[in-house]
């Protein structure tokens, strides 16, 4: 399709298998110039338990803005991971501060502006560009998978991130047929050339993916336990945290004003909100929680962020289906029962994981976790499902 209603995964930086993984599997070493950074970031667990990254940290080399922001764009990624993890190794440690020094502040000062984020690990650094494989030719899979950076050498702590790359690879095959879906949809309203029969088994075969997809994703959720124990989970947690009101040393864009910024969160997948978008799902009642999702669409990639906005623009199919369509009800709401279904499953594992083990009711991204959690799955529970 090359319409103007196409949604050429490439176009947005996505790849047709990967979904919103990256195109080729992530670089784990940085050209010799900056080996510095690799060095650091390999060493980052030991120097958190010995207390020493405060003082390591300043004496981490300043590259020139110029040479930073002309990386390419795998080893930028991998610069963004490597100064995000040590950035939040240095607000969140065992010495917790509300400074970042220069070393530190100023290139991922640098690199966020040239990437359009604010300056904090965000899920695409701590999930979706932290993995390689053990063996080469292997599946991305949780069990054929380990980090590229951590905070401390904890396998729960891997195996809770890996469990989400995994997800990432089980829904590129429901985002690819959602946007064939979508596409033609689109194609059919700006009457193209399609008929509408052919456009009404387009999506049908479409959502029968997606609705595969999305079963396939909730069994690699349930796998989380195997990996990952809820008594060691909060020993993971603090160090993705927000931040609040933390200075960033030597940014004179900042005037000296300490900033505050969502921490890493699930919220930040693009999985879910262009899946909601490209199901033409009804908008959220709630004000609050959608200016919650909009907002973490700034801490996405850029590409991935122009998908969901594309997707949510062209979307049709929900309207498709009632007025022309009507046949297809049952297996839009079979993905509709399966993307809450996941959101459950999330809720419970956050019951698991944190409600039982904090008092803090504020979520890594900042919000009342609970609250936002509850307040999605309930509106799609009421909301979301076509009347057959």
């Amino acid at each position: 399709m090359t319409g103007t209603n196409s949604l050429n995964l490439e176009h947005f930086g996505m790849h047709p298998e990967r979904g919103f993984l990256p195109v080729k599997d992530p670089l784990t070493s940085l050209p010799e110039e900056f080996s510095y950074l690799d060095s650091f970031g390999l060493q980052l667990p030991g120097l958190i338990k010995q207390g020493m990254v405060h003082t390591l940290a300043k004496d981490i080399p300043i590259p020139s803005r110029k040479r930073l922001c002309s990386l390419d764009g795998p080893v930028m990624q991998l610069a963004w991971m490597r100064y995000a993890f040590i950035q939040s190794a240095l607000v969140h440690g065992q010495q917790t501060s509300n400074k970042i020094c220069k070393n530190v502040a100023l290139p991922m000062y640098w690199l966020s502006k040239f990437m359009n984020k604010p300056p904090i690990l965000s899920y695409d650094a701590y999930v979706l560009s932290n993995w390689k494989r053990k063996d080469p030719n292997g599946p991305i899979k949780v069990d054929n998978l380990k980090l590229i950076q951590t905070f401390i050498n904890d396998s729960d702590q891997a195996w809770f991130i890996l469990i989400h790359v995994d997800i990432e690879y089980e829904a590129a095959t429901a985002i690819r047929n959602l946007a064939e879906a979508v596409s033609a949809a689109a194609e059919e309203k700006a009457e193209e050339r399609r008929s509408i029969d052919d456009v009404e088994n387009i999506i049908e075969h479409a959502l029968f993916n997606v609705d595969k997809a999305l079963g396939n994703m909730i069994t690699t959720m349930k796998r989380m336990t195997e990996g990952a124990s809820p008594d060691k989970y909060y020993k993971i947690r603090p160090w993705i945290m927000y931040f609040e009101n933390v200075l960033y040393e030597g940014v004179r864009e900042y005037d000296g004003r300490p900033q505050s910024f969502r921490g890493q969160t699930g919220a930040q997948t693009s999985i879910f909100q262009s899946l909601e978008a490209g199901l033409q799902m009804p908008p959220m009642e709630s004000n609050e929680l959608a200016e919650y999702l909009k907002e973490m669409r700034l801490y996405m990639p850029l590409g991935h962020r122009h998908f969901i906005k594309k997707i949510e623009d062209i979307s049709n199919i929900r309207s498709f289906i009632e007025c022309q369509a009507p046949r297809l009800a049952g297996i839009y709401n079979d993905c509709v029962d399966k993307v809450c279904d996941f959101l459950d499953m999330h809720l419970q594992y956050a019951i698991v994981f944190i409600l039982n083990k904090t008092s803090n009711p504020k979520g890594t991204g900042g919000s009342e976790f609970m609250k936002y959690l509850k307040s999605r799955l309930n509106e799609r529970r009421a909301r979301a499902y076509l009347k057959i």
